[in-house]
Order: structure tokens, then sequence, then C-alpha cells
């Protein structure tokens, strides 16, 4: 069932036009862990390494600790099952990296992740 007012449009640039002309393949690097944990920290001097690679960068992240108010409505008992207030934070499965910034130092944890992109992205740049 297609909607007649849809139309398919065909892109002239390709991922491998991009891949060429930034040296890189693309990736996406998802930051996943309890509120406080460190991953907006992290997520920005990732950014910033790669930034100053020559890497094309963009980060989504939630700059504003809470700006919903969520938290506060779950521990008020307002948002059942919220994840780290009364229900547990379910790690991924099948990580391709874990980062224990609780372990380890900013700087380390930032290697960590430098060191993967490589291999992942089919980069010309190191």
């Amino acid at each position: 069932m297609g909607n007649s007012n849809l139309i398919p449009y065909q892109r002239r640039l390709t991922r491998e036009h991009y891949c060429r002309r930034n040296g890189h393949g693309p990736v996406v690097l998802w930051f996943t862990g309890l509120s406080g944990s460190g991953k907006s920290t992290l997520a920005h001097l990732v950014e910033e390494a790669l930034f100053a690679k020559g890497w094309y960068t963009y980060i989504l992240v939630c700059e504003a600790r809470d700006p919903k108010g969520l938290y506060r409505k779950a521990r008020a008992g307002m948002i059942p099952d919220f994840t780290g207030i009364d229900s547990p934070y379910e790690e991924p499965q099948s990580p391709d990296l874990v980062v224990d910034t609780g372990q380890l130092g900013i700087g380390e944890s930032v290697s960590r992740v430098l060191q993967v992109l490589p291999q992942r992205t089919r980069s010309t740049r190191s």
C-alpha cells in the first residue's frame, strides 16, 4: 500500500562521496549509562579529539541535565519503571566497547574510544 503523494528521491551524493571527502566512513557512537556516569563529558572530549584530527563530527547529547524534569517526576512516583530509579539499567548485550568511567581516568577513557574508530570507519586518518 503506497501513498501516491510520496515520490522517492535519488540522491546524487552517495555515501562514498562523503567518505572520500571526509577521509573516514560514517560511525555512530552511542554512550549509555546511568545519569552522572560521565557520558556527556566523555562524548564532548571524544568530539574535540576527533575534530582536532580533522574528522567531521556532530554530537547529540542532553546538554541540560534532566531538562524535562523526568528524574524528579520518577522519584516522586509519577513515572513508573524509570531506568536508574525504580527499574534497573540494562547494559547492552554485545557492546563494541565498554568504558568504565568509574575505574578509568577521562584521558584513558577517551583513548579507548579513539582506538576503536579506525577499524570501524575505514578511516584514512589516524
